[in-house]
């Protein structure tokens, strides 16, 4: 299985913490968060891994080159404009190939079983099968947006994004970002343009009746997208011994 490692963000929300690098390149626990995910893909088993750049696209390239990829077969897709998380998916449509494929959040961490995600999707026959987590429930720090509803029978069937709002309705999941896809997502990704899977790409896929579930399990779900939620993930980090 291949997966990407979405890490283009320019971290915009974290002011002055990251010292000018990479989002992804933000310590935790004194290792960058890259690191942490590179050696969470090769716990489960994943060895072709792809890392989408846009900021300071060097600073990564050099933490790869000392690290010697972290025993992983490492390919680096550089975005001179922003493509988004859908678009950077269509960028490298050649390369995902034709079998189901993985795509992981960079600055998230997490400690979903991804065989129990492949192995739900498989089942499912779904398009897409998302990583979810009830936050009443899981271990997390950031922004939570990535609202879901679900049926029964773990079929999505509403989307909302929540960014600005304190609350968290009842009965619902949270994107974790941590996403399976069947490679008949390409046909609804536009081509050469920005597009992103929460706001384009899934509310599409719902109003053409394509199957999108979830799957969940994880212990904790930790964002470093503001400078407070980094500074949670910090502390929460410590605590769990991942």
């Amino acid at each position: 299985m291949k997966a990407l490692v979405l890490a283009a963000g320019k971290s915009e929300r974290l002011g002055g913490i990251c010292g000018g690098v990479p989002k992804v390149m933000l310590p935790v626990s004194g290792t960058p968060i890259l690191e942490h995910n590179l050696k969470y893909l090769k716990r489960q088993g994943i060895r072709d891994v792809a890392i989408n750049v846009h900021y300071r696209p060097e600073v990564i390239c050099r933490f790869l080159k000392r690290k010697r990829g972290l025993g992983l077969k490492i390919v680096i897709s550089h975005e001179p404009t922003l493509l988004g998380t859908a678009g950077a998916v269509k960028k490298l449509e050649a390369w995902l190939g034709r079998k189901p494929f993985l795509v992981l959040y960079g600055d998230n961490l997490t400690d979903f079983d991804i065989r129990k995600i492949l192995a739900a999707h498989k089942r499912s026959k779904a398009w897409v099968t998302l990583g979810v987590y009830d936050p009443l429930k899981t271990l997390w720090s950031g922004i939570a947006a990535g609202l879901i509803r679900v049926d029964a029978r773990g079929r999505v069937r509403k989307f909302a994004e929540r960014r600005g709002n304190p609350s968290i309705p009842s009965q619902v999941w949270v994107n974790a970002g941590v996403m399976v896809f069947s490679p008949q997502i390409f046909g609804c990704i536009p081509d050469g343009r920005f597009s992103d899977f929460g706001r384009n790409i899934f509310p599409k896929l719902l109003k053409l009746g394509k199957r999108v579930q979830v799957s969940d399990g994880a212990r904790y779900v930790l964002a470093s997208d503001t400078a407070e939620a980094w500074k949670i993930t910090q502390k929460l980090f410590r605590s769990i011994k991942p």
